[in-house]
C-alpha cells in the first residue's frame, strides 16, 4: 500500500515539475523572441539587460497582483464599523401626520 501511495505522489510531483519546466520554457522562449525583435544579440550587454528587464518587469507584476490579492483579502475579513448605534435604554415617540396621501412621521 506505502509503495502504491509513494508512486502515486512521485507521479503527482513529477507532473507539477514537468509543468513547471515547460512554463519556464515557453517564458524563456518569448523573453528571447521579444529581445531579438528590438535588435539585441544574444550573449551581448543590450540583451542581458532586456532579459533582466522583462524578468524584473514580470517579477513586479506578480507582486502587484499579490498585493492586490491581499489587499481584497484584508478588506473583505475587516469587520463593518456602525454608522450609528440606536442606544439600547432610550424612549423614542413618534408622530405621523397625514397630508392628502403624504405621511410624514418624525421621531425623537
Amino acid at each position: 500500500m506505502r509503495i502504491w501511495i509513494a508512486a502515486g505522489l512521485s507521479l503527482v510531483l513529477f507532473g507539477c515539475a514537468e509543468y513547471q519546466a515547460q512554463q519556464a520554457a515557453e517564458i524563456a522562449s518569448g523573453d528571447d523572441a521579444q529581445c531579438n525583435s528590438y535588435g539585441a544579440k544574444p550573449g551581448s550587454d543590450a540583451y542581458i539587460q532586456c532579459r533582466v528587464s522583462l524578468d524584473n518587469h514580470r517579477q513586479a507584476n506578480r507582486r502587484a497582483a499579490l498585493g492586490a490579492y491581499l489587499e481584497m483579502q484584508r478588506q473583505n475579513n475587516a469587520q463593518p464599523t456602525p454608522v450609528y448605534q440606536m442606544p439600547t435604554n432610550r424612549q423614542t415617540n413618534c408622530t405621523s401626520v397625514v397630508n392628502g396621501q403624504v405621511i410624514n412621521t418624525t421621531c425623537n
